[in-house]
């Protein structure tokens, strides 16, 4: 017994000994599991004591560290990415429909905006920016924000010193004569003699310290003794290792900044993250960061440390520290450059154009090069040269943008990067895993240098170079497509090529520190995705994307390592990336063009005239020069405007409307692919409770096939294959669109023919999608028209977009509906149309095609206004509209309506008959809520609303007066002895026009003066009136005088011979 207590007091320290160790063991692995941690924050509540109550659960820990991984919780919550997404969305639909629809509207926005007038021609910029279908007519802050520093200045100085820029090296000078200028030469700007210097390198070149900024009278402001008095000696272009650029610039920061109160930064921003595989940590990590926007805004002044990130620090070429302008393409933040669009952009060459052809030399909707997304590689895929910054100081290669991010990518270290993906796909169950970054670079990235400039500045020259970057040949700019994901980086200056990954159908990853001329217009995580300065968020950008590879997989232990890519990859984040580069071609294909560049410098050479001249307030917009009463002064603006609203009456290839359904009861019926019949309910909004019928009608469908992509299968954009039956509670006939439609576009069909309509198909465009043109030569099965009725399921863009031969379009943004009416649009045979993309929901289109038929019985086809114009028709009348306030006008009917006898009935009985451009003109000014009314009219005589054209069988020439009307006009030629049966019309006469001779009187319509003019009386008897006395303008096409549509021929006799005279009808209204 003693000896067995003896033996127990002996062993008792060896095991206290052992549970000592292994608490120690604990303890060190459990701090080096924190320390291993990247960019975590010590706090004093998370020091660890050992004490004997938490001694097994330390234990414990230590144990589960050898156990399989499995059964692991989610690590977050939420993914970040579709909030940001949603967010960018949400900011960019309320930028564009926040837009300004008036002139009116803008310049109240421009002074709000801005706290002063427009500038001098900003009228004549709206109506540009009108006829090119500009979008962000009032997002010019960008633009506002650089000009600003210059209202400080003189106009005769600011001209001397843009005088003065052009004899700095590298800056070349373009001049404005008489409104032409290269990118303006094509618009007539009325722009006085204007000086731009144009910066010729990437680099930006003006740093002005913040002290002349703020007190400008401490530095010289008179530049008449020449630039170098300015500049304090003659300019040097390079440092030549006098100095650098970062000291000139963190000058232009507060004194109170860091960046004035520190000489450099000792921390490490380069840290590797530590090799732990044993951490317990469920922590997503510091890569599971995600920028809301490109560096562009970060605060070097704040923070100086982040300066060694980025090379333009550390350029060769010398800044100007005076306040001069010079114009550029791209600025980044500190500098007082000018941003002006790019050349690369505006130019077209093979290095920088999407679709781009050197055999026509001309640029194509689709690059030749360009591949299905399907076809696409799930890489991240760069090309460049080995740029970004110069050698002042030296030694800092290494850390400069590019060459960073290609350390990153060619790491084939045994260090671990933390990615977070969705456990299983689609769920929101988020793991995370610790991946060696050489099999990640592996799996993601096709990443290379493909020339070494500047190696002499590396440290350890080409060799050390070549060693940490990985090298490659030269690629084709096609190259870039036949990946999903493509890396946009700033060289010595901005990326030249952003525009062309824009416009392809891949996605741009996109880091700068640059500001350009559209960064107001364009919306990170919408059109593009942007990176942060590290780029230590690439990793798990892929992985929410397209899904966890397979050494993540791996690290996890996952059984769907060994599943194929293709069965595994996330489908909502691969619908969610294509979303992202469908939005950013869709941009570029309709804000970033060559118009809206035209216009951004358009509106900047306004700026600029105003700035440089000596009278400023002589150079401001007060507004429309109109007065409130009607002025005929600008005669032949009138006439213009006038011509275009009759030409837009008889161009309609277009027209839309609506009809009143209950959507809680229509149907759609079809079968599925397996041959089960399927019923489809209606009202749908897919973002709160999407039926299982539409997911199966979706798997249904099939992909369009248009001629433009070469086959290119748009999984987005789908139709319902016509082998297979469908059907709807919604018919056709029970609405007469047909009879709109016959009204506003086949107004000339000949009596006897009706309109017959047949369901073409059913077309779907899903979250993100749309629909590529649709060739006019697709639906060649003699149509004459086609109608889309839009079904009630909430959506949102997607606008559709018709275009007639000859170029013209009309757009019809179709409001969702989830109740009530359904919106149609019909348009002619010859017609191509496209949706744009469909930001949110699902829009459910079905068509029909419209055929002409024939019968014997001919009858009048009555209906309401089922159909509205157009947007572009309301375009061109409302300048006259506005031409024309507080005047009564009138407008000859342009359509022939044979068979109305006007001495049998009045003219207002023609309006259900309406149709074409009459009844698109008279429908236009019922909207505006005003009176029209419909007069018979002949020559310059008009009859009253009440009032029949009758004329009696007695022979005008018997039993005549001998005195003609005191009122009467002369004018009408007085030969009666016609043939018989011959129509004798009443020519115009020069009343009923403008009283300074608007509309002169025509060409051939010769006055001959007669004493007796029986007919004359004849008419005023049945109670005509003169229009020279009415106070009526008639709007007529001066160049097309001949545009009233004939009504009846009504008979008189004269001699004992049956003749005729034509009788119009005049639509009259009066514009308050």
């Amino acid at each position: 017994m003693r000896a067995k207590s003896l033996l127990s007091l002996i062993t008792l320290p060896l095991r206290n000994g052992y549970v000592f160790l292994v608490c120690v063991l604990v303890l060190f692995m459990q701090a080096g599991f924190h320390t291993g941690r990247r960019d975590k924050t010590i706090h004093a509540e998370d020091t660890l004591l050992i004490t004997p109550e938490i001694q097994e659960e330390l234990l414990a820990k230590s144990a589960n560290v050898l156990q399989p991984l499995t059964g692991r919780r989610g690590v977050v919550d939420e993914h970040p990415i579709p909030k940001l997404m949603e967010e960018a969305e949400e900011r960019y639909r309320k930028k564009l429909s926040g837009q300004s629809k008036s002139l009116k509207k803008a310049v109240a926005e421009y002074k709000r905006r801005y706290k002063r007038p427009p500038p001098k021609g900003f009228d004549e910029w709206w109506s540009f920016a009108q006829r090119n279908d500009v979008r962000l007519v009032d997002e010019y802050d960008g633009l506002m924000e650089d000009l600003q520093p210059f209202w400080g200045l003189s106009g005769a100085e600011l001209r001397r010193r843009a005088s003065q820029a052009a004899e700095l090296p590298l800056v070349d000078l373009v001049r404005v004569r008489d409104g032409v200028a290269e990118s303006v030469s094509r618009h007539n700007t009325g722009l006085p003699y204007l000086e731009f210097p144009i910066n010729a390198i990437p680099e930006n070149r003006v740093l002005v310290p913040w002290e002349h900024m703020q007190y400008p009278n401490l530095t010289v402001q008179d530049s008449s003794e020449g630039l170098s008095s300015m500049l304090g000696g003659p300019f040097r272009v390079d440092w030549t290792g006098e100095d650098n650029t970062w000291d000139k610039w963190r000058r232009t920061c507060h004194p109170d900044s860091v960046a004035r109160r520190v000489f450099s930064s000792l921390r490490n921003v380069f840290r590797l993250q530590t090799v732990n595989y044993f951490s317990q940590d469920d922590s997503p990590g510091s890569d599971f960061s995600f920028t809301p926007n490109t560096s562009a805004s970060i605060d070097f002044c704040n923070k100086p440390q982040a300066h060694y990130q980025q090379g333009h620090f550390f350029t060769d070429f010398r800044p100007i520290h005076a306040l001069y302008p010079i114009f550029s393409p791209a600025k980044a933040q500190g500098y007082l450059d000018i941003r002006i669009p790019s050349h690369y952009y505006y130019g077209n060459t093979p290095r920088y154009t999407y679709g781009w052809d050197s055999v026509n030399l001309e640029v194509k909707e689709v690059d030749a090069m360009e591949l299905p997304w399907e076809m696409k590689q799930d890489k991240l895929f760069w090309r460049g040269a080995s740029t970004g910054g110069g050698n002042h100081p030296p030694g800092f290669a290494p850390h400069f943008q590019r060459h960073r991010f290609l350390q990153m990518a060619s790491d084939t270290s045994d260090t671990n990067r933390t990615v977070t993906y969705a456990d299983p796909p689609g769920s929101n169950r988020f793991v995370a895993a610790s991946v060696p970054v050489a099999n990640l670079n592996e799996e993601i990235m096709d990443t290379a240098f493909v020339k070494a400039v500047s190696a002499q500045a590396y440290p350890g020259g080409e060799s050390a170079l070549r060693k940490l970057h990985r090298f490659a040949n030269s690629v084709h700019l096609g190259r870039h497509w036949a990946f999903k994901y493509l890396v946009d980086l700033d060289g010595v200056g901005y990326s030249g090529r952003f525009m062309a990954f824009l416009a392809s159908d891949s996605v741009p990853l996109k880091a700068t520190v640059h500001k350009e001329f559209f960064s107001d217009w364009i919306e990170p995580w919408l059109h593009f995705i942007p990176l942060s300065s590290t780029y230590q968020e690439v990793y798990n950008i892929h992985a929410y994307f397209s899904g966890p590879t397979k050494s993540a997989l791996e690290a996890l232990g996952s059984r769907q390592a060994g599943v194929p890519l293709d069965e595994r990859r996330s489908v909502e984040g691969d619908r969610r990336l294509r979303r992202i580069a469908r939005a950013g071609k869709e941009w570029k294909r309709t804000i970033g063009r060559h118009a809206d560049m035209e216009a951004y410098v358009y509106r900047l050479c306004l700026e600029w005239a105003r700035l440089t001249s000596e009278d400023r307030d002589s150079m401001n917009y007060y507004g429309s020069t109109l007065p409130s009463e009607p002025s005929y002064n600008d005669e032949a603006a009138y006439r213009q405007r006038v011509a275009a609203l009759n030409a837009a009456r008889d161009r309609q290839f277009a027209t839309t409307g609506h009809i009143v359904v209950d959507s809680t009861q229509l149907v759609l019926f079809f079968r599925s692919k397996s041959g089960i019949s399927q019923a489809l309910d209606f009202p749908i909004d897919v973002d709160y409770n999407s039926p299982p019928a539409l997911d199966v009608l979706v798997t249904a469908c099939r992909p369009h096939q248009t001629s433009d992509y070469n086959g290119y299968m748009d999984r987005e954009s789908l139709f319902y294959p016509p082998t297979l039956p469908l059907t709807t509670s919604l018919e056709l006939s029970n609405f007469p669109i047909l009879d709109a439609v016959r009204s506003s576009l086949l107004p000339n069909l000949p009596p006897g023919s009706y309109l017959t309509a047949a369901k073409d198909k059913l077309e779907l465009l899903l979250d993100g999608g749309r629909l590529e043109r649709q060739p006019a030569h697709l639906r060649n099965d003699g149509r004459a028209a086609t109608i889309i009725i839009t079904l009630p399921v909430h959506f949102q863009g997607g606008a559709l977009v018709v275009r007639d031969p000859t170029g013209a379009q009309e757009r019809f943004i179709t409001k969702s509906r989830g109740e009530g009416d359904l919106e149609w649009v019909a348009f002619l045979a010859n017609c191509d149309y496209e949706t744009e993309v469909v930001d949110k929901g699902y829009r459910v289109m079905i068509s029909y095609g419209v055929y002409v038929r024939t019968f014997s019985p001919e009858g009048a086809i009555k209906f309401e206004c089922l159909s509205v114009p157009t947007d572009a028709f309301f375009d061109v009348l409302a300048p006259v509209m506005n031409l024309s306030r507080g005047r009564t006008v009138g407008f000859y009917l342009g359509s022939d309506y044979l068979g109305v006898n006007p001495s049998l009935v009045t003219a207002d009985k023609l309006i259900p008959q309406l149709k074409g451009g009459d009844y698109l003109l008279y429908h236009a000014f019922k909207m505006y809520k005003l009176k029209v009314d419909l007069h018979w009219t002949a020559g310059e005589y008009f009859w009253p609303t009440d009032r029949l054209v009758e004329l009696d069988g007695e022979d005008i020439a018997v039993g005549v007066s001998s005195h003609a009307s005191p009122r009467m006009p002369t004018g009408y030629p007085g030969n009666i002895n016609t043939p018989s049966n011959r129509t004798v019309p009443i020519p115009a006469f020069g009343g009923g026009y403008p009283p300074v001779g608007i509309y002169p009187t025509p060409p051939g319509s010769a006055q001959v003066p007669t004493e007796q003019d029986p007919l004359r009386l004849k008419v005023e008897e049945s109670g005509g009136k003169l229009l020279s006395e009415a106070n009526l303008t008639v709007l007529t096409d001066w160049n097309h005088t001949a545009n009233a549509g004939a009504v009846e021929r009504v008979p008189f006799i004269s001699h004992g011979e049956l003749k005729k005279f034509v009788v119009n009808v005049l639509l009259v209204v009066f514009v308050p």
